[in-house]
C-alpha cells in the first residue's frame, strides 16, 4: 500500500509499484489511491498470468520426465542421438505420410497401391484414419515438402504424456494429493511393458485407459446424457488409436470398476448407460465393419492355438514385479513404493474394498498373461470370444500394470490424508518389520548373487541390488513419513515420486536404450532416378536398401512393405513367400528391379542382372496389364500358385474361373496403366481376341470394374491379382474403382459421433456441471 509521509511526496512500502517509491505527488488523497491502483494491477496481472500457466504446470513436468528418459531422441550430440526402433519407422511413418499424401490430393485414404502390390487402409485401425489427434500431425505435415519422421516421432512421444496426465487426474479424482497423483502418473508411464514396447501403437491406445476410468468415474458421479457421451467416446478412442486388444484390457479394467462405482443404480441409469455404449458404437461402426470384410481376405484368419496362448512370461517371472533385470522378455518391475502403497491401501478402511477390486484385476491379468505356462487362458478362450482374438499373452500385463498403478497410489494417497497419530505410529512399526524383512532377503540374495557371479551373470547381481536399494530405501523413507511432523512430512512427501522415477529409470534405463537404433536415413532414395518405368510401367522388391517402406514413402509402386502386417491380404503373403524361395516368381507380381537382395531374397546371380551397385534387374517379368488368349485354369489360390510356378513370368497367366478357351494361336499383347490413384485406377491396351486381361494390382472383393464402359467382374489372377475376362478383338479401356459399400454407408454414424462430442464439450460454461476438473489441478 502507499502511505503519506510529508506534504510533497509519497512513498509505497513494500509491495508497492517501483513507480510510486520514485515519484512525488502533492499533498492529497489522490497519491494513495494512485499508487493502490497500480499495486493492485500489477499484482493482479501477475495473479492472472500464474492463474493461466497453472494448468501447464502438471503437463510440463511429464514432459520433462519423457524427454528425460528418452534422451537420444533430441540430444545434440550426434554420435549418441537415437531414434524409436522396429514398427515407427518401417510402419507407422510410413501410414502417416500415405494419409497425408492421400488427403492433400482431395481423396479419403482407403487404398494403398504402392506398398505390398496394394492393400486396403480403411480396415486397419493401426493407420488411425478415424483418429481425431491424428488430424492435425496430418496437417502439420502437409505444410511441409514432405513429413518427416520427427512427426511419427512426436505421436509417439504426446501419448507417452498424455497417459501419464490422465493417470494422474484420476487419482485427484479419486481423492489423492499432489505428490500420490505424481506418483501414479509416473508409475503408470514408466513401467514395463510399456518399456519393452515403447514405440508401439499398443502404448497409443494403452495412453487412453486412465482416460477411460476417469470418464467411467465422471459419469458415475452423475450419470447423465452429457457424461455418456464422454465415456463412450473415451472408450471409443481406444480402438480408434491404433490397438484392438487393448479395447478388451479396457474393458477389463472399466466393467469391475464402473460396477463397483454405480452398483445399486445400474438399473435406473440404464438408459444412459445404453446411450454411452451406443456413442461408441457409432465412432466404431464403419471401421469394425470394415475390418470384419477384410479379415477373410488376411493372414489374421490363420490364427491357431499358439497365436492366442504364446507367453514369454511365466511363473518363475513373477519375482521380477521385485527385482528389476531378471531373465529375457517381460520384466514388469514396479518398485518398492508400488508395494507399499499396495499395503497400505489394503490396510486402509477406506480404499481397502477398491484396493483389493484393482488387486483381483491384477491377478486375473496375471494369469491370463501366463499363456500357455497355465490352463486359464485356453479355458477362457474357448468360453469368451474376445479372449480368442489377441495373440501374444504376456500382453495382457498391461492390465497389471494399470491395476497396480491405481492400488499403490491409492495407499499412497491414503498415507497423505492420514492424521490420526497412534494409526501412523501402527503403521510405521509394522512397516519397518516387514520392509526389513524384504530389505534383508534381497540384500541377502545380492551377496549370493555376488559370490555365483560366473554361473549367474551380472546382470542378475545389478537387478539384486537395485531390488535392495529400492525396498530398503523406500521402506525408510516411508516410515519417516509416517512418523514425522506436518511440516515435514509435506516436504518428505514430494520426495517419493521423484524417488519412484529414479527407481523406474534405473531399473529401465537399459530397455529403453536397446529399443533405440540410429535415425531413420534415405540417403538411396536418389538412386531411384536412375531406373527407367518406375512411375506406373514397372514395380520393385526393395530388400532393404531404400527401407522404410520406400513405395509409400516416395509413391512407387513397390511389391516389398510392411510384410508383417497381421492383416495383409492372405494371397500376397502366398505369393511373397513363394518369391523369397523361388526369386524369379517375383517377376508375376511385375516387378524388374530387386533393390539389396541380401536379406529377404537369394539367388539373383540366377534371376536378374546386377545392373548397379546393390540393383538387380530381372531378367523375366509381367507388364503391368497385358493379355493372354488361353490362361490356364484354377479353382483355389493354391492350384492357382503351383500353376504360376509352370508359366514364365509374361508368358501366361493363371485364373480362379470358369472361362471358354480362347484362340492359342492369337499372340499376348501389352497394355498400359494411364491412371494409378490410390482409390481409382485406369488400363488401357488392345487385344486380338477373347481371353484374359491381367492388371498387376492386388485383387480385393471391394473393387468394381468397368470394361469399355460396362460393368465387368473382377477375377482373381495369378494368385493375387486382377483378372478381367473379354470376349472380342480391339481397344478397350479398363476402370476400377474401390467402392466399400458398408464403410460409405456407416460413415455417417461416425461423424454424428463426432458431432456430439463437439456439442458436449463445447456447450456454454454455465451448462457444464460445477466440477468436470479438480479445483485444483495436480
Amino acid at each position: 500500500m502507499c502511505h503519506w509521509q510529508s506534504g510533497t511526496s509519497a512513498a509505497c512500502f513494500t509491495g508497492a509499484h517501483d513507480y510510486c517509491r520514485r515519484t512525488s505527488f502533492p499533498a492529497g488523497p489522490t497519491s494513495i489511491g494512485f499508487c493502490l491502483v497500480l499495486e493492485d494491477e500489477s499484482a493482479g496481472r501477475a495473479a492472472r498470468w500464474r492463474r493461466r500457466l497453472a494448468p501447464l504446470k502438471m503437463p510440463a513436468i511429464y514432459l520433462l520426465l519423457t524427454l528425460t528418459v528418452f534422451w537420444r531422441l533430441w540430444t545434440p550430440i550426434s554420435d549418441a542421438r537415437g531414434s524409436w526402433k522396429y514398427d515407427p519407422p518401417h510402419e507407422y511413418w510410413g501410414d502417416l505420410i500415405f494419409q497425408e499424401d492421400t488427403l492433400g490430393s482431395g481423396q479419403l485414404a482407403l487404398w494403398n497401391p504402392y506398398d505390398r502390390g496394394g492393400f486396403p487402409v480403411y480396415g486397419d485401425p493401426q493407420p488411425g484414419m478415424f483418429y481425431p489427434p491424428n488430424w492435425p500431425l496430418l496437417i502439420w505435415g502437409a505444410l511441409g515438402d514432405a513429413l518427416p519422421f520427427a512427426i511419427a516421432s512426436f505421436k509417439i512421444l504426446m501419448h507417452w504424456v498424455f497417459g501419464a496426465i490422465g493417470m494422474h487426474l484420476l487419482l485427484r479424482r479419486m481423492g489423492g494429493k499432489e505428490p500420490a497423483c505424481y506418483s501414479a502418473g509416473i508409475l503408470f508411464s514408466f513401467t514395463s511393458p510399456k518399456f519393452r514396447y515403447m514405440g508401439s501403437a499398443l502404448n497409443w491406445s494403452i495412453a487412453w485407459i486412465p482416460w477411460v476410468l476417469l470418464a467411467v468415474h465422471y459419469f458415475a458421479e452423475k450419470p447423465d446424457k452429457r457424461r455418456a457421451i464422454i465415456m463412450g467416446s473415451a472408450l471409443a478412442m481406444v480402438l480408434l488409436s491404433g490397438a484392438p486388444a487393448v479395447v478388451l484390457y479396457a474393458l477389463v479394467l472399466a466393467l469391475p470398476y464402473g460396477l463397483y462405482l454405480m452398483w445399486g443404480r445400474i438399473v435406473d441409469n440404464w438408459r444412459t448407460i445404453a446411450m454411452s455404449a451406443g456413442i461408441t458404437l457409432l465412432w466404431i461402426l464403419p471401421l469394425i465393419a470394415s475390418n470384419l470384410q477384410q479379415l477373410p481376405e488376411s493372414v489374421r484368419e490363420t490364427r491357431n492355438y499358439e497365436f492366442i496362448t504364446f507367453s514369454s512370461f511365466s511363473p518363475g517371472h513373477l519375482v521380477t514385479y521385485l527385482v528389476p533385470r531378471l531373465g529375457n522378455g517381460e520384466n514388469p518391475y514396479i518398485g518398492g513404493m508400488a508395494f507399499i502403497g499396495i499395503g497400505l491401501a489394503l490396510a486402509s478402511r477406506k480404499e481397502r474394498n477398491l484396493g483389493w477390486l484393482f488387486l483381483g484385476v491384477a491377478g486375473f491379468s496375471i494369469a491370463i498373461a501366463f499363456g500357455s505356462h497355465a490352463g486359464f487362458l485356453p479355458a477362457l478362450a474357448s468360453a469368451v470370444t474376445p479372449f480368442s482374438l489377441f495373440r501374444r499373452a504376456h500382453r495382457y500385463l498391461y492390465i497389471t500394470s494399470v491395476a497396480l498403478t491405481i492400488v499403490s497410489s491409492l495407499g499412497f494417497a491414503y498415507l497423505l490424508n492420514l492424521d490420526d497419530k497412534e494409526r501412523r505410529t501402527e503403521l510405521a512399526r509394522s512397516l519397518s518389520w516387514i520392509g526389513g524383512a524384504v530389505s534383508f532377503a534381497l540384500g541377502v540374495a545380492y551377496l549370493v548373487s555376488i559370490a555365483m557371479a560366473d554361473p549367474i551373470g551380472v546382470p542378475r547381481n545389478e537387478g539384486f541390488g537395485l531390488a535392495f536399494l529400492s525396498a530398503a530405501g523406500f521402506t525408510i523413507v516411508f516410515r519417516q513419513l509416517l512418523l514425522a511432523g506436518p511440516r515435514f512430512r509435506n516436504a518428505l512427501a514430494w520426495v517419493i515420486p521423484l524417488l519412484v522415477f529414479f527407481d523406474l529409470w534405473t531399473a529401465n534405463f537399459q530397455v529403453a536404450d536397446v529399443g533405440m537404433e540410429k535415425p531413420p536415413i534415405t540417403a538411396n532414395d536418389g538412386k531411384l532416378a536412375e531406373l527407367e518405368g518406375l512411375d506406373r510401367e514397372w514395380r520393385i522388391y526393395d530388400d532393404d536398401f531404400l527401407k522404410y517402406r520406400p513405395g509409400t514413402r516416395l509413391g512407387i509402386r513397390d511389391f516389398s512393405g510392411y510384410e508383417g502386417d497381421p492383416l495383409s491380404l492372405s494371397r500376397y503373403n502366398m505369393l511373397l513367400e513363394a518369391s523369397k524361395k523361388t526369386p524369379t516368381m517375383l517377376g508375376h507380381a511385375n516387378v524388374r528391379y530387386l533393390l539389396g537382395g541380401q536379406g529377404k531374397i537369394k539367388g539373383q546371380p540366377s534371376m536378374g542382372t546386377l545392373i548397379k551397385p546393390g540393383i538387380w534387374e530381372l531378367k523375366k517379368r509381367a507388364p503391368a496389364v497385358y493379355y493372354t488368349p488361353t490362361p490356364s485354369l484354377a479353382t483355389t489360390s493354391k492350384e492357382a500358385l503351383q500353376a504360376l510356378r509352370r508359366i514364365q513370368p509374361g508368358e501366361g497367366a493363371v485364373v480362379e474361373a470358369q472361362l471358354t478357351p480362347g484362340d492359342a494361336t492369337l499372340p499376348m499383347s501389352t497394355g498400359t496403366l494411364t491412371l494409378l490413384e490410390p482409390n481409382h485406377l485406369r488400363a488401357e491396351i488392345e487385344t486380338p481376341g477373347p481371353g484374359l486381361i491381367v492388371i498387376a494390382e492386388a485383387y480385393y472383393p471391394e473393387w468394381r470394374a468397368t470394361l469399355d464402359g460396362k460393368s465387368a467382374a473382377i477375377l482373381p489372377a495369378n494368385v493375387m491379382f486382377r483378372g478381367i475376362a473379354v470376349s472380342s478383338a480391339g481397344k478397350h479401356v479398363i476402370d476400377m474403382t474401390l467402392a466399400p459399400r458398408r464403410f460409405y454407408a456407416l460413415l455417417p454414424a461416425f461423424l454424428a459421433a463426432f458431432v456430439l462430442l463437439l456439442v458436449a464439450l463445447l456447450r456454454p460454461k454455465r451448462m457444464w456441471p460445477k466440477r468436470m476438473w479438480p479445483k485444483r489441478m495436480c
